[in-house]
């Protein structure tokens, strides 16, 4: 397992697996995972919160709230259904064990109305730790067609702006207001994709993210990427954090959930330290 601060290396902590000892009290254990419209999403969701294995549970591609049953023991976020348009299934939620609730608000950050259901920030105030904005992340892999998005968020290799441009933008607004910022979930950018495709799109992705102070953790501490969505091969699924945000990863093959056929991105988990 490795610990990671992209500020000071924290010691003795143990992993979301459970084979090295307890978790020291009020770390956050958390799962992410895009549940791709299934409806065995559900099933999963519940298997989680029924075996206590995550105090934040943030899901994409999930159904609306009224689709998406909250289980017992959890709140969800954002838990306002004006706040999401009627897209189906385009839906970004964090599910909040109610013990934390207290501790868990929904950010007053306006989202541009492109990002609206696909993006939601929450704001985690532990005792004696500092605010740490947490961004619920699925960047759809399509163009952007929208007169609000700034041309100067196109990547040299594209012509047009996608929505990873958009939240990296956003991403790098946040982090410029000196907050800590840790951004999870399925941003459709892989350096594999480049590779393939003979190209420097996603290379110009994430070095705009590390020019504003985001570390990739997954690329980072497992040292290559591996495959998070088992349909077309590729890591899509990644943990962005700004200096002073503190979490556990372990190595692959602890972290990353097995291909349970629930959806077909895989879960990765971590563990958020105070």
């Amino acid at each position: 397992m490795s610990v990671i601060s992209t500020a000071d290396n924290v010691d003795g902590m143990t992993s979301l697996s459970g084979t090295g000892g307890t978790l020291p009290f009020m770390d956050l254990r958390c799962v992410t995972r895009n549940l791709a419209r299934w409806a065995s999403g559900q099933q999963w969701v519940d298997e989680v919160a029924a075996g206590g294995l995550a105090d934040l549970i943030l899901v994409q591609e999930a159904p609306a709230p009224s689709g998406l049953r909250t289980p017992a023991g959890y709140t969800t976020f954002p838990d306002d259904p004006s706040q999401l348009r009627d897209r189906g299934h385009c839906r970004s939620l964090t599910l909040v064990a109610e013990r934390l609730v207290g501790q868990v608000d929904s950010a007053s950050y306006v989202l541009p109305e492109v990002l609206a259901d696909y993006v939601s920030e929450l704001v985690v105030t532990l005792p004696g730790a500092e605010p740490l904005h947490v961004f619920n992340v699925h960047a759809s892999p399509r163009p952007v067609d929208d007169p609000e998005v700034f041309l100067t968020w196109k990547r040299d290799a594209e012509s047009r702006v996608y929505h990873s441009d958009v939240v990296s933008s956003v991403l790098a607004e946040r982090a410029g207001t000196g907050v800590d910022v840790l951004a999870v979930g399925d941003f459709n950018e892989a350096w594999l994709w480049d590779e393939r495709h003979r190209t420097s799109s996603s290379k110009e992705f994430f070095e705009r993210l590390a020019s504003h102070g985001f570390t990739d953790v997954t690329m980072k501490h497992w040292g290559a990427e591996v495959t998070t969505q088992v349909q077309h091969r590729y890591q899509v699924d990644r943990l962005f954090a700004t200096e002073g945000v503190k979490l556990a990863l372990s190595d692959p093959s602890q972290s990353i959930g097995p291909a349970d056929g629930m959806s077909d991105h895989l879960p990765i988990t971590f563990t958020l330290l105070r």
